[in-house]
């Protein structure tokens, strides 16, 4: 009898000390979501825009989970950043990232696919913005 107790004890410590190691899934639910009006002015800050966003995607799920990329074509400049939830896994940064291109593109690109000077979306784990300045979240 007490030898089930203790291996029902020592069951319990092992699963409850293995599920902290475990997070749950990342939440891309919008929590909101903000575009300029006007779009992007000339193919070099198109250029510009889409090299920035594909970088800041690309690399806050690096350490820190807060990236912000500067990039430029032809004298035409671009910001964009990207943070996760600290909770969250590499690989679930990774996805919330992929998800908050996806929903920005939805919301932030115009049908010829040109992108609007600037915009952002938060998700619940995960946010990402761009403009044709430097700024700051």
């Amino acid at each position: 009898m007490v030898r089930v107790a203790v291996a029902l004890s020592c069951s319990l410590v092992l699963m409850l000390a293995l599920g902290a190691n475990f997070s749950s899934a990342q939440n891309t639910l919008e929590v909101s979501t903000i575009c300029n009006g006007s779009p992007v002015p000339d193919a070099e800050s198109q250029q510009a825009v889409t090299d920035a966003i594909g970088d800041v995607v690309k690399h806050t799920s690096d350490p820190g989970y807060h990236y912000k990329a500067f990039k430029s074509k032809d004298q035409r400049a671009a910001y964009a950043i990207g943070a996760c939830n600290g909770a969250l896994s590499k690989s679930q940064c990774d996805t919330c990232m992929s998800m908050a291109d996806f929903k920005l593109d939805l919301y932030c690109r115009e049908p010829s696919s040109i992108y609007k000077k600037g915009g952002q979306i938060k998700l619940v784990d995960c946010r990402l913005r761009f403009e044709l300045y430097d700024f700051d979240f």
